[in-house]
């Protein structure tokens, strides 16, 4: 069968049917391990800068803001980052030992945070989970759409590394979930929390984030965001939406969307000042 019949077929060209499924495979093995060994080495350059923190005046450094948009540390390094530490605390103690149990992200893109609200926005409207991938340059796939089930995100992770990108994680919503019993009751859960279960199994948890951080595919938490639905049992008459972030071992941090994108806005413009008044 020729090309163009998988292209057009409903299998697609990556089915397990394709005479060349074998090869495809092996291609993308040797691609993804070139990709997680680089990976390894960017990461251990980053270690090894936060194994001796110092306070530092360099223009190119990890820069490490807390929770409350206070830049605590910048440590020399070429990697020029910056990076949300889990932390309302400035104490320099605090902040090592939030970064040594990986409770930080990277400074998101502004278009991960544009692309973030376009799929709240197109949850709210359509009431189905929307989803993408992020690169490490900040950069994101095609939205995909759930209709009534999980985010596919194959296709942005694949799209992505065919691009020559490295992956870093990926960001979905969760529609609202209110259902009522005949007695007009509520029977729901707050939908801001990842599906399934945390834990280190090969497969399985968190759409197999396990698995996704063994192969290098992704680097951060990724981000789930979803409506404060229920309060104490009844309904939230000013429900909001809420973010957190998770890994294979679970959830990383949760907060209120809004205050993280003031987060956001506040750390980029206390960075840019810096550097204008330098």
């Amino acid at each position: 069968m020729n090309e163009e019949y998988w292209k057009n077929s409903p299998f697609g060209e990556n089915s397990i049917f394709h005479p060349d499924y074998d090869k495809k495979i092996i291609e993308d093995r040797a691609a993804r391990a070139a990709r997680k060994a680089e990976a390894a080495k960017k990461s251990a350059e980053v270690q090894n800068s936060i194994a001796t923190p110092t306070t530092s005046g360099e223009t190119e450094a990890i820069y490490y803001y807390n929770l409350s948009g206070v830049m605590v540390k910048s440590v020399p390094n070429a990697s020029n980052l910056i990076v949300i530490v889990f932390t309302t605390s400035n104490n320099e103690t605090d902040m090592l030992t939030a970064i040594k149990n990986n409770k930080t992200i990277n400074l998101p893109s502004q278009e991960v945070m544009d692309k973030t609200n376009k799929i709240i926005e197109l949850t709210d409207d359509y009431d189905y989970e929307h989803g993408f991938v992020v690169a490490t340059d900040g950069t994101t796939s095609t939205i995909e759409e759930g209709y009534g089930q999980s985010v596919p995100f194959d296709p942005g992770y694949d799209e992505l590394q065919r691009a020559g990108k490295t992956t870093s994680f990926d960001v979905h919503t969760h529609n609202e979930n209110i259902k009522r019993n005949t007695d007009k009751t509520i029977h729901s859960a707050n939908d801001y929390n990842p599906s399934g279960i945390a834990g280190n199994k090969p497969t399985g948890d968190y759409y197999n984030r396990s698995l996704q951080e063994a192969e290098g595919d992704v680097k951060q938490p990724s981000w789930v965001i979803g409506t404060n639905t229920i309060v104490n049992g009844a309904e939230n008459k000013k429900p909001v939406k809420i973010i957190t972030f998770y890994n294979s071992k679970g959830q990383v941090h949760q907060m209120n969307w809004n205050i993280f994108q003031t987060l956001i806005n506040n750390i980029t413009i206390d960075f840019m000042f810096r550097k204008v008044t330098k």
